[in-house]
């Protein structure tokens, strides 16, 4: 029997617990190449090769071939990628366990690295099957996704011809449904992942690799997901929004907890309860508590849809997307992608979205109102 040699290419905690649901649910010999574009990449490393998932975990040192990245000028990091196009045979062999091609690249980021690894194989063995697996709300939004750019179009039809505009037909996604139904006609491949949160013995790696214990879960009935308010709101905005939270939290104070946007490192409020285990990633906190009872509040954070994608789970969703003041009104894309999350959704009542800020307060309080008379009803019985 031939065996059948693979590895996935992973840029963030997420992608590296799809692949290890993957490589598991494959039974092929596996390798994985962690690029360490996230804090904590070299414990994901160690914690990963306990697992024994993989034959060998490599975590990249990708500083060497990313230098160009430092340029701000966009001609430089152009020729940056240039210069490792054309030097690709050395910049993957020094990156690739030795002598090592693959049968089958799962790839999920755009990332120059497993873009090259990819390419490299289309050079030195085009048999090679290249397949894209769930990176979040880009691999559902974005048909495209991995469509490049004009320019990079152009270098990789000159120097590698032009199967490499096209890597693959093939995606792997939790929620095929999801993206169906914003993409009715697309001639994408769709295949799906396994549901892992009510298999113990994949859960229970999960949590090992993700370093999960049952004291970093989430009690409260209300998450808050937050944003980078200066970012992503106009100015005047800003303060007006911190403003709602405060109330929000008066509302449900002693019921709610704060998820902070990974990026954001300003100090905590603390009138406000903070999730403070940043390093835990948000689907293996929804993967060890019922998410169908929890209510999530948020702007505009993808991770809202990570209990129905994941695990079919429902939770209450509020939005606060239609009447926030966006420094970027060019929503449409994640506008489409909250729609087509509400009609997945089996119980449509359960997925809010309003228009202004009185009917959101309401909204809420009639919440606040059900979960008072739920926990009543509970203590009753």
């Amino acid at each position: 029997m031939q065996i059948i040699e693979s590895c996935y290419i992973c840029t963030t905690p997420f992608q590296i617990i799809t692949a290890t649901v993957m490589a598991c649910e494959k039974k092929e010999v596996a390798d994985v190449y962690i690029v360490p574009q996230f804090i904590g990449a070299d414990n994901y490393c160690n914690r990963l090769k306990k697992l024994n998932v993989f034959r060998k975990v490599v975590l990249v040192d990708s500083d060497q071939f990313e230098k160009y990245k430092r340029f701000k000028n966009g001609f430089f990091r152009a020729a940056g990628i240039v210069v490792n196009y054309i030097r690709i045979n050395k910049v993957v062999r020094s990156i690739l366990l030795k002598d090592t091609l693959y049968d089958n690249i799962y790839i999920s980021s755009k990332a120059n690295i497993g873009r090259l690894i990819c390419l490299y194989h289309l050079k030195h063995r085009p048999k090679t099957i290249i397949s894209y697996f769930d990176d979040g709300e880009g691999s559902y939004n974005n048909e495209r996704l991995y469509t490049p750019k004009t320019g990079d179009y152009i270098i990789r039809r000159v120097i590698f011809g032009k199967r490499s505009i096209d890597l693959s037909k093939t995606i792997y996604l939790y929620s095929p449904e999801l993206f169906k139904t914003i993409h009715t006609q697309s001639g994408m491949i769709i295949k799906k992942i396994k549901t892992w949160h009510n298999d113990s013995e994949m859960l229970s790696k999960i949590n090992t690799l993700c370093d999960y214990d049952e004291k970093k879960g989430i009690e409260e009935d209300v998450i808050f997901l937050d944003t980078l308010a200066e970012d992503v709101f106009n100015k005047d905005y800003v303060s007006k929004y911190y403003r709602i939270q405060d109330q929000i939290n008066d509302l449900f104070r002693g019921n709610i907890v704060y998820k902070k946007h990974p990026r954001d490192n300003k100090k905590s409020d603390p009138d406000k309860r903070i999730y403070c285990y940043d390093s835990i990633p948000f689907e293996v906190i929804c993967a060890n508590c019922d998410m169908s009872k929890k209510i999530i509040i948020t702007t505009s954070s993808t991770a809202v849809a990570t209990p129905k994608i994941l695990f079919d789970a429902e939770p209450v969703i509020v939005m606060m997307f239609n009447f926030v003041h966006w420094k970027n009104k060019d929503t449409g894309d994640k506008e489409k992608y909250y729609s087509a999350l509400m009609r997945v959704y089996n119980d449509k009542n359960k997925f809010y979205s309003p228009h202004n800020k009185k009917e959101f307060f309401k909204c809420l309080t009639e919440l606040k109102n059900r979960i008072i008379n739920y926990t009543e009803d509970t203590n009753e019985q």
